[in-house]
């Protein structure tokens, strides 16, 4: 459980909680806007209704803490641990994700609009149905991510690893896919118009039958 005293300063207030030992703890309606939470213990923390605006989050463990309702503008995600995190239909456009751990996170439905999720681990996450618009996914891991019917419309998608990502409906016109791995990928019904494929491992993709690819 939690540290009684680091429980006790994030309750009054105290915005100095880097490193933090607050697991399980029950944080919820507490307002840590601001707050320096990097490398902080928030496995299986109640963060429901909670004020994280600005608050740095980056390195810290969030593994299975529930995120209902709180408010999280312009807060710092940056290598944070959010494995098996329920984040659908979250909103976290321009958001700072890079290098952050969401593998098996349910993203569904979810905006992340030009956020940087650059180097992050989203592996067999359910990113199903989200908004990636111009999102920045460079060298991201999305093998076997569920991103059926996502918007990637203009995503950086340099040298990320996709190889058995579920693409059915994909928009991925305008985005940057060299040199992703794109091995064994279903694209038959995706939208490739004016992607950048140059590089790419298209290894027995089935491609669509019309759209303007860029791949010499």
């Amino acid at each position: 459980m939690a540290s009684e005293s680091d429980l006790k300063r994030a309750k009054e207030g105290d915005k100095n909680l880097g490193g933090a030992d607050l697991f399980a703890a029950d944080l919820s309606l507490t307002d840590l806007s601001g707050a320096d939470l990097s490398g902080a213990i928030l496995r299986d923390a109640n963060l429901a209704l909670a004020n994280l605006t600005g608050a740095n989050l980056s390195k810290a463990d969030l593994t299975g803490a529930n995120f209902d309702s709180a408010v999280t503008d312009d807060a710092n995600f940056s290598g944070a641990n959010l494995c098996y995190a329920d984040l659908s239909d979250w909103e976290c456009n321009e958001y700072n994700f890079k290098d952050a751990d969401l593998s098996l996170a349910n993203l569904k439905d979810s905006s992340f609009r030009n956020a940087n999720l650059s180097g992050a681990n989203l592996s067999a996450a359910n990113l199903s149905g989200a908004d990636l618009r111009h999102a920045n996914l460079r060298h991201a891991d999305l093998r076997h991510a569920d991103l059926r019917h996502a918007n990637l419309h203009g995503a950086d998608l340099f040298r990320a690893k996709m190889d058995g990502a579920k693409l059915r409906g994909v928009d991925l016109r305008g985005a940057d896919l060299g040199g992703t791995n794109l091995k064994g990928a279903d694209l038959s019904v995706t939208d490739l118009s004016g992607a950048d494929l140059r590089g790419a491992n298209l290894e027995g993709a089935i491609m669509p039958h019309e759209g303007e690819l860029k791949s010499d």
